[in-house]
């Protein structure tokens, strides 16, 4: 069976395009919905690898792009499974910050609201006891430095 290569025509491509956009607006109107096509596209590149018959359906030929861009991705996740592929450049990555996207549902969205601070204050409290770390370091290494060379201070205590 001889095999020919098949051009698409341009309406088809502007149809799927905007299509995406359609896909893109839905998704940044609920949180939810987004991260179900992420959790959706994960399982599905994970069975793929893991299938029995991974020599017929490779992961090397699957169109991961535009499967991305049917789960409605505005990003790709991070996966082992595909790092070092070349043929990622082609999603086309969407300038929406995602964590600007918020829940339809105010229960969700308040949840998520407390786990956003409380990481936002567990962050804070870290970044201050590093900068504290870092100057009594530094202190005592002015201090050890300072008697090192015998110089002794003459600035009187308070």
């Amino acid at each position: 069976v001889e095999l020919k290569q098949i051009s698409v025509p341009s309406s088809n491509a502007q149809k799927a395009v905007q299509l995406r956009e359609k896909i893109a607006k839905i998704v940044c109107s609920d949180r939810e919905i987004l991260e179900t096509g992420t959790r959706a596209f994960v399982c599905h590149i994970e069975s793929y690898v893991k299938h029995d018959c991974n020599i017929v359906c490779g992961l090397k030929d699957l169109d991961v792009a535009g499967l991305a861009h049917a789960y409605g991705l505005l990003r790709l996740p991070k996966m082992r499974e595909l790092s070092g592929r070349k043929d990622l450049d082609k999603f086309q990555r969407s300038d929406i910050d995602t964590s600007t996207i918020k829940y339809a549902n105010p229960a969700l969205e308040n949840k998520r609201g407390e786990i956003m601070s409380a990481k936002h204050e567990k962050r804070v409290k870290a970044m201050k006891e590093k900068l504290a770390k870092k100057n009594a370091e530094k202190k005592s290494a002015n201090k050890k430095l300072k008697t090192k060379n015998g110089v002794k201070s003459t600035a009187k205590p308070e």
